[in-house]
């Protein structure tokens, strides 16, 4: 962090008017690389981080121009911190990765420390814990070998914070006291303020309320003397939550807003839904649920107008709670609707992060390979190594597919489980209101059945396409194909799911243009394909409205056709459709939710009968599924 400092220091006194100016006349390279930095310090001070982005880009061409690792390393470290602050954290990484690479090349302890340590906070920001620990890990045995007392102080207090977070008290004690002693020598106040908190928030953890206290008070009597407002605020949060522990409520309510009061004049949204909420557990811990209500809706408030996910999830499930508790059954119902929403959106960012991490690992191993070739610099030996590594890519490439695929599947499994746990929990939720309500009240009665049904169905609808779909992708599944006339088969196939139509009123049209068309099949397998392109069919359509279902022959093929009316497919996503849980898939007319594996289990189908399977759709003419397939 010493460099950052000393930017800092130097543009302390000047004006980013002024330093563009120099850069305007500067015909040197390094002077107007050391301008560009400074000029990004200045935005980035500011707050204009899109300015400053901008200089860092600049600043990065010349670098690379010049041939300057050194320079071209600030440069990249300075861009992964901008962009953490736009919450940009795929390219935070991305350039903190690449500064990192040059650094551990210059053999430069200290710069590499500082970029694992900022690196590791990205990373606890996308709760990978296991790497921002392996980060710090590092950066500790830098900052250990140079010799630097209070970067090693820092480190191993925020190596105990992380173990903290993952539940690992007695590792994250071993740190603190580690911190703790050489904090103690060096007379960092700042630093032992906040060691004096986390241990206190250590003893917490397990249950040492009492002696939390002593060092929570030992945090604020050294802020207090540093004039740290920010952090006796935190301190107050903190020993108003170790007070409520102890069951001294008043005690409790009287730090908490304390410390709201603290915050209030920050206007930190993220800081004050904290201490509402905190206030408002308090007040339910009393029995208190109107101002637990009043506390609890702040907080709500706050967290609904910034990106807290984790932490709103958290308030939404108390606030329904309270909801209950005062009687406001609708309040409580669409609160929890609210909050199973919310997880989705966790699942869905923490399923996008893992898709990121696979990228960012395919990217570093293809660099690497790169540099390796590089390296090699006699010619003769270059020619024969060439072929050799073409070898060893082409069967990493093979690995990696194959890794990918069974990473994808388990990370799609880890999904799958969890709607249906949400699912189980929407059930038991909404049973509990439905216990807790008057039954001559048939409406929201009816209505709060109908969700546990439509959760129930969910899940196992779930569960029967994991288990299809688990088959098909079984590396020696292979079907037992034999020579059917598919005409016959579609008819007496779609009589038997002409029903599921009639119930909402959809009818099936097929036309049958020749009946005399031989198709090597597996009947079974072909009854699911008709029956996952039907359900999906009826989903989408309006009551009265027409499925087309039509066998042509085409080219040395069966053409098997749908046509629904129903809700189109964006053109630009209609090609990802049979991708699993696709961003391309449709809601159902009233809602239902498709998960996208009925899709993914037609394709793998088709494609084990030696056929393909194409979608398009129209706006104004609904969506057209085609099957081709080899006739014999």
């Amino acid at each position: 962090m010493k460099e950052e400092n000393d930017l800092s220091r130097e543009s302390r006194e000047r004006n980013s008017g002024l330093v563009e100016k120099e850069i305007s006349a500067s015909k040197d390279s390094k002077k107007t690389f050391s301008l560009l930095i400074e000029l990004s310090v200045l935005h980035e001070k500011e707050g204009k981080y899109h300015l400053s982005l901008q200089a860092i880009e600049k600043a990065t061409i010349i670098a690379a121009e010049v041939r300057s690792d050194d320079s071209l390393a600030t440069a990249y470290h300075i861009a992964g911190r901008l962009y953490y602050k736009i919450k940009n954290y795929e390219k935070s990484i991305e350039n903190y990765l690449n500064a990192l690479t040059l650094r551990e090349s210059l053999n430069d302890p200290d710069k590499i420390s500082a970029t694992l340590n900022n690196l590791s906070i990205v990373y606890i920001e996308i709760l990978k814990y296991d790497n921002a620990l392996e980060c710090l890990l590092k950066a500790l045995n830098c900052s250990e070998y140079t010799g630097d007392h209070n970067s090693v102080s820092g480190i191993c207090n925020n190596i105990g914070i992380l173990y903290l977070r993952t539940g690992e008290v007695e590792k994250a004690n071993s740190y603190f006291e580690k911190s703790l002693k050489i904090i103690e020598k060096t007379g960092d106040d700042k630093i032992l303020s906040d060691l004096y908190m986390n241990i206190g928030i250590s003893l917490c953890e397990t249950e040492d309320y009492e002696d939390s206290l002593e060092y929570f008070k030992k945090s604020a009597d050294i802020k207090r003397k540093i004039k740290d407002r920010k952090g006796i605020s935190s301190v107050f949060l903190n020993l108003g939550k170790a007070y409520k522990f102890l069951g001294n409520y008043s005690e409790a309510l009287k730090l908490l807003n304390e410390s709201l009061n603290e915050r209030m004049s920050s206007g930190d949204k993220k800081d004050l839904a904290t201490v509402n909420h905190t206030i408002g557990s308090v007040y339910m811990e009393t029995g208190d649920m109107k101002k637990a209500l009043s506390f609890l809706e702040k907080a709500y408030e706050y967290s609904s107008d910034i990106d807290m996910l984790y932490h709103k999830i958290e308030i939404v499930k108390d606030l329904s709670e309270v909801s209950k508790n005062l009687g406001e059954y609708d309040r409580a119902y669409e609160l929890l609707i609210e909050y199973y929403r919310i997880k989705e959106a966790i699942n869905d960012n923490e399923k996008k992060t893992k898709m990121m991490e696979l990228e960012l690992s395919h990217e570093i191993d293809k660099i690497e390979r790169e540099n390796r070739i590089l390296t090699d610099k006699n010619i003769e030996l270059e020619q024969a190594k060439k072929k050799i590594d073409l070898q060893k890519i082409e069967l990493q490439k093979v690995n990696d597919e194959l890794a990918g695929v069974l990473q994808l599947k388990e990370n799609l499994l880890d999904v799958i489980s969890k709607d249906i746990k949400e699912n189980i929990g929407s059930i038991k939720s909404v049973a509990e209101l439905i216990a807790m309500m008057k039954r001559d009240n048939k409406d929201d009665y009816g209505r709060y059945l109908k969700s546990i049904g439509e959760a129930v169905r969910t899940s196992l609808d779930l569960i029967e396409k994991i288990t299809v779909l688990s088959r098909l992708e079984d590396p020696n599944f292979i079907l037992k194909l034999e020579k059917k006339n598919i005409a016959s088969l579609l008819e007496r196939d779609l009589q038997a799911l002409e029903k599921s139509a009639q119930k909402k009123n959809v009818e099936l049209k097929t036309v049958v243009n020749e009946k005399n068309l031989n198709v090597m099949l597996d009947e079974t397998s072909f009854y699911e394909i008709l029956e996952n392109l039907i359900e999906n069919a009826v989903q989408h359509s309006e009551q009265g409205q027409k499925i087309q279902i039509e066998l042509t022959r085409k080219s040395g093929n069966a053409v098997l056709t749908f046509r629904d009316k129903g809700i189109s497919i964006m053109a630009d996503k209609a090609n990802s459709v049979f991708d699993k849980f696709g961003s391309s898939l449709r809601n159902g007319i009233h809602g239902e939710r498709n998960s996208g594996l009925g899709f993914a289990i037609v394709k793998r189908l088709v494609e084990c009968h030696k056929g393909t399977i194409n979608v398009k759709s129209d706006k104004n003419s609904g969506t057209e599924y085609k099957i081709i397939l080899p006739l014999v």
